[in-house]
């Protein structure tokens, strides 16, 4: 009689005797820097790849996001090959098969294609080819409050060791949301649903297999007819990065004023000591304020206050440079935000900036964040960071 066991390898990048076992931890929220100047067609519709997980994935991190709708995951599934030997099961061998898995959101549309590559690395020792090998994903509904749907296969793809050792196309699963009843909240009309997913991978020969889950991770899927743009589901677990690039020289005076304010704002207008704006990588985040939820207008409110601190600091003819080049008072955090200048809560440590600014720098920068906002799929009440470079 044979036996199978299955367990995962500690680092995805070398093959080693040390084995993990146990409940892996929950994921915790993780940046990715996305360059903000990339056309509309490159995400999410630039899929990250089997080769490009294997290169960026570290471990023990659950997962690497390329992206808000492109995630992966690759670690060396360590087989235990063993025998029956007098009545006792004893270890012949071992065999190693890097399993890489990939998320792929897809545009406009409820749906993530999850794809699986299984290959073989090495045995040392016996090679019980004609056991089995499954591998499966699981997609579940991860709000009770709601009726959500993940709609995918549910039959895992099984093969013998022999088969995989020689090789197998990867695989792949459609899984498709879809949301009927939400809680009486704020974005009932936008149909959002929360789901988890995971990969079951199982070794089957004799007696019940042994099980390995890889980590859960989470996605939200939604039918909000503001967002339009990219797909309509997005890994939850990344904070979305919007990137400014000071040698770009359409913008750069906004650029260099969005970095001075989060540097040090004691130089920027309104020039408060002991506060900050928040945003800044590893704070605070920004918190995306879609227009039909401005309650109140402070949108236009916040605009408003920061143009009396420019008129304050430059006077009345700000609007104009010394060669009568028009001139805007640029503002952060934005006023497409739930931080905005006329949200500031004064009791607290965060703030606000304002600057006149060269017009055309002020609309350019303007024109980069809602472009931003439409391809990350942003909807309202997203956090993200803004980052200067």
């Amino acid at each position: 009689m044979l036996t199978l066991a299955v367990a995962l390898l500690v680092s995805p990048q070398t093959v080693s005797a040390s084995t993990t076992t146990g409940t892996l931890a929950q994921p915790t929220a993780v940046e990715y820097t996305a360059d903000s100047r990339l056309n509309d067609a490159d995400l999410p519709t630039d899929p990250v790849t089997f080769d490009e997980c294997e290169q960026n994935y570290t471990a023990p991190g659950p997962y690497w996001f390329k992206n808000r709708f492109n995630i992966c995951r690759t670690v060396i599934l360590q087989i235990i090959y063993r025998k029956l030997e007098n009545g006792v099961p004893t270890e012949v061998g071992r065999g190693y098969f890097r399993s890489t898995l990939i998320g792929i959101a897809q545009d406009k549309e409820s749906r993530i294609r999850f794809g699986l590559r299984v290959k073989y690395v090495t045995t040392d020792g016996e090679e019980i080819s004609d056991g089995h090998l499954t591998f499966g994903l699981e997609c579940f509904n991860n709000d009770p409050q709601r009726t959500s749907v993940c709609d995918h296969p549910a039959e895992p793809v099984d093969r013998t060791v022999a088969e995989w050792h020689a090789g197998v196309d990867p695989l792949y699963w459609d899984a498709t949301t879809t949301t009927t009843t939400v809680p009486e909240e704020k974005y009932k009309t936008e149909s959002r649903g929360f789901f988890s997913f995971d990969l079951v991978e199982s070794s089957i020969f004799v007696g019940p297999p042994d099980v390995v889950r890889q980590p859960q991770e989470f996605f939200r899927c939604d039918s909000a007819s503001y967002a339009t743009r990219g797909s309509r589901c997005v890994f939850t677990s990344v904070t979305p990065t919007l990137v400014f690039d000071l040698n770009d020289p359409t913008y750069h005076e906004s650029a260099a004023f969005i970095k001075d304010a989060q540097e040090d704002l004691t130089q920027i207008n309104p020039r408060l000591v002991g506060k900050k704006v928040p945003g800044r990588s590893g704070e605070q985040t920004l918190t995306y304020l879609h227009p039909s939820y401005d309650v109140g207008n402070t949108k236009t409110g916040s605009r408003s206050k920061v143009r009396r601190v420019c008129k304050a600091d430059s006077g009345a003819r700000y609007t104009k440079d010394a060669n009568g080049n028009a001139r805007q008072c640029d503002e952060y955090p934005f006023a497409s935000t739930y931080q905005n200048s006329a949200r500031v809560d004064e009791s607290t440590v965060w703030s606000f900036a304002a600057k006149a600014i060269a017009a055309s720098h002020n609309e350019a920068g303007g024109r980069l964040l809602a472009s931003w906002y439409g391809r990350e799929h942003m909807l309202d009440g997203d956090g993200f960071y803004v980052v200067v470079r």
